[in-house]
């Protein structure tokens, strides 16, 4: 059966074309080509079949308003188990069907040529009727979403520098891309610990974005873990690493951010006098408010968590066994700390009674023009974000004494 849009000979069988994905069922008894393709926007069932009976679903991973995230086998390769990423597209005629088509098709191919032991190996992508699906290797594990849900106590530095370590290395090596390409939708669901290698693996990157075809107005990312830049639909390299320090901050103190309010992180040695006074540095510098002030590459942030790994643990961080490079570097002694206090008595007597000696601090000028919200607030923030602006804030630069490292 040849298909009706680009002219494509099928098997008799097959339910969508191979080459386009358009459905075969479409074509009309006089073989005129079909003027719309109507959206289902219902995910796969559990047992429902893909590409001709090719994949199974067998399991719901994650589902939102897009799509969803299926387990899956591949029976031409004697049932592997597989992940497949569902994309869900608007109603649309066939011509802008394929258009769209065509970009994540594109972008697919790309993923598909990157290799990485933390992020997950795309293996296919096809389109079927107004789905388009990406199709990747599974990794058994846990979640860190669900050792953080199971967890009754924060968990141990050593382990969250180590996770981090690993995920750092990931976007770091999607950074060196060309483009680079950013995750845009960290969050601990997206996090999963190997059962094979005990590993912090990088999944579920369907939203990756690779190329700036077209400006992004909608909100993105995980509420209460998202920077605020990603509520206004911008998104750059400190964004991710802005989401992956909350959620460090998360797993460090058990204190969710999603049950909070957004974007207000206590210091950390409040609620876990446990740490270290260089982690609780580190995450004020990754969880400030202004993009300009945070780390600027996954490089840059994995180069301070591995020194910590060294330096307190004795470990190396993950990706080489080279010896971390020493921090007397001016970024872990001099950092740019956001608060909506006056004051900073708790840090300060901190680094105080650690160092013998006070930081120096100085108050930065404010720059009101980042301290805001858009005046509207989004359909999935709409509980929790308000159009009001957020409370003023005070920048704050503490230079520690000079012998600190």
């Amino acid at each position: 059966m040849d298909c009706s849009y680009c002219g494509k000979e099928n098997s008799s069988g097959d339910a969508y074309c191979k080459q386009c994905g358009t459905p075969l069922s479409v074509r009309s008894a006089t073989g005129m080509q079909p003027q719309r393709v109507s959206p289902t926007t219902e995910t796969q069932a559990v047992s429902s079949r893909l590409q001709n009976g090719r994949y199974e679903i067998r399991k719901t991973l994650g589902q939102g308003r897009m799509g969803a995230v299926f387990l899956a086998v591949d029976h031409r390769l004697e049932e592997k188990p597989v992940v497949i990423k569902e994309i869900i597209f608007a109603y649309t005629d066939p011509k802008s069907l394929q258009e769209n088509t065509h970009l994540l098709a594109e972008e697919a191919s790309a993923l598909a040529l990157l290799s990485h032991p933390l992020i997950p190996t795309v293996t296919d992508h096809f389109r079927e009727g107004s789905h388009y699906f990406i199709v990747m290797d599974y990794v058994e594990g846990e979640t860190l979403e669900e050792l953080l849900s199971r967890a009754t106590q924060p968990l141990e530095e050593t382990e969250v520098l180590t996770y981090t370590s690993e995920v750092l290395d990931a976007l770091q090596y999607w950074a060196q891309q060309d483009p680079p390409i950013l995750h845009r939708d960290l969050k601990p669901v997206n996090i999963i610990i190997s059962k094979e290698d005990g590993r912090a693996h990088l999944v579920d990157f369907g939203f990756a974005y690779i190329r700036p075809r077209v400006k992004q107005k909608a909100p993105q990312g995980a509420s209460g873990y998202s920077p605020p830049e990603q509520f206004q639909g911008k998104t750059y390299a400190c964004s991710d690493l802005y989401t992956l320090a909350a959620i460090m901050h998360h797993a460090l103190t058990n204190y969710d951010p999603r049950e909070h309010t957004l974007f207000q992180f206590l210091p950390v040695r409040e609620l876990n006098p446990d740490l270290s006074e260089e982690i609780e540095l580190m995450l004020a510098r990754a969880l400030t408010f202004s993009p300009a002030q945070r780390y600027q590459s996954a490089g840059d942030m994995k180069r301070d968590v591995d020194h910590l790994l060294q330096r307190h643990f004795g470990l190396s961080g993950y990706g080489g066994n080279k010896k971390p490079e020493s921090l007397t570097s001016p970024h872990l002694n001099t950092i740019v700390l956001e608060t909506t206090s006056p004051t900073l008595t708790t840090i300060e007597r901190s680094l105080t009674t650690h160092h013998g000696q006070a930081p120096v601090l100085s108050q930065l000028p404010v720059d009101e023009s980042e301290l805001h919200l858009p005046d509207h607030s989004y359909e999935e923030q709409a509980q929790v974000v308000s159009s009001k602006p957020l409370p003023p804030t005070i920048q704050w630069e503490i230079k520690l004494p000079d012998h600190s490292y």
